[in-house]
Parts: C-alpha cells; sequence; structure tokens
C-alpha cells in the first residue's frame, strides 16, 4: 500500500466549486481507495491504494467532474514526498518573518527553466526555489492583502498548479505521521 496525499486545485475557494469533504472522501471508498481522511476544506485528502498513481489521479478526476460539473486539477504525492519537503524545510530561516510561506505543487515531469529568486510585478510575491516539482515562495502584504503565489506561479510557468500555506502542509505531516 502506498499512502498519498491528493491536493485539490480550486475546492472550496472563494465560495466557488464547493463541495463537502466528507462526501469527496465517501466517493473515493468507490475507486479501491481506503484509508480516506481530509485535512481542512480546501481539497487535501490522504488516503492508501494499491493502484498505480496515474490510475488514481485518472479516478479522482472522473469522481470529481461527477461531483462538482468540472474538470478539477489533481496533485498527487506519497508520503515519502511531503515527508522530505519537511525534512528539507526551505522555510527555516523564513518563519520569523511576516511573509505567508506556501508549497505550490505543480505537475510531476515539469521542467522548471526560471532564475530564481523571482518575484511578482507588484513585489507581493517571492518565488525563491524549485525541487521536484514543488515550489516554495513567501507573500508579503501590498494594500492590504497578501499576495496570490497560485496565480503568480501559473502565469509564469503555463501550467496548472495548486497552493498550499506552509502550516497546511505541516498539519497534513503530523497526520501522515500519527494515522499512517
Amino acid at each position: 500500500m502506498v499512502v498519498y496525499v491528493a491536493f485539490l486545485r480550486g475546492i472550496n475557494v472563494g465560495g466557488r466549486n464547493l463541495i463537502k469533504m466528507k462526501e469527496v472522501c465517501h466517493q473515493f471508498e468507490s475507486i479501491e481507495l481506503e484509508k480516506i481522511t481530509s485535512y481542512r476544506a480546501s481539497g487535501n485528502i490522504l488516503f492508501t491504494t494499491e493502484l498505480e498513481q496515474a490510475t488514481v489521479v485518472e479516478r479522482i478526476k472522473e469522481t470529481l467532474f461527477d461531483l462538482v460539473g468540472r474538470n478539477v486539477e489533481v496533485f498527487l504525492r506519497t508520503s515519502t514526498q511531503i515527508e522530505e519537503i519537511m525534512s528539507f524545510n526551505p522555510f527555516r530561516e523564513r518563519e520569523s518573518s511576516s511573509a505567508k510561506l506556501y508549497v505550490t505543487f505543480i505537475p510531476t515531469k515539469t521542467q522548471i527553466d526560471l532564475a530564481l529568486p523571482l518575484q511578482s510585478p507588484q513585489k507581493d510575491v517571492e518565488l525563491f526555489l524549485a525541487a521536484n516539482s514543488n515550489l516554495f515562495s513567501q507573500a508579503y502584504p501590498r494594500k492590504g492583502r497578501y499576495g496570490a503565489p497560485n496565480k503568480f506561479i501559473e502565469k509564469e510557468l503555463q501550467v496548472p498548479a495548486t497552493t498550499r500555506n506552509w502550516n497546511t502542509i505541516k498539519g497534513i505531516s503530523e497526520i501522515l505521521n500519527r494515522d499512517y
């Protein structure tokens, strides 16, 4: 059995694509996923399966289409990949700053050819590291609001992406260590 975390793009964000995570978990039981749990309401699903990764992504996308009526991007990471991010912790030196810290997931095998660090045109997002289809950034307040790394990264790389704050990744890691 492999332990995975599915990061779903655009679920329960900004009042759009609203769906209860309990319903998502229930539907995932029918596609040969086990020990399914969600973390927060923003599309973070943990589970185990013996299925191949490509099959898992395909089945999750089909299930989500049936639930929300549109295609939803799915970014799958193994528990080992999440623990590598935690061990690597590129935010170690930055956690005490006033910036918000983010991890952005992009499709695996995406070639990243950017000179880093890279700042958004508004200087409210700084992308400072790319490793294994995971991007690390920090956002700064501008006009009372923090920058949006996902929008900036999707525009720069021309790929779909989904972003989680560092505290969410730490919370997921805690569940993985405790329950899986």
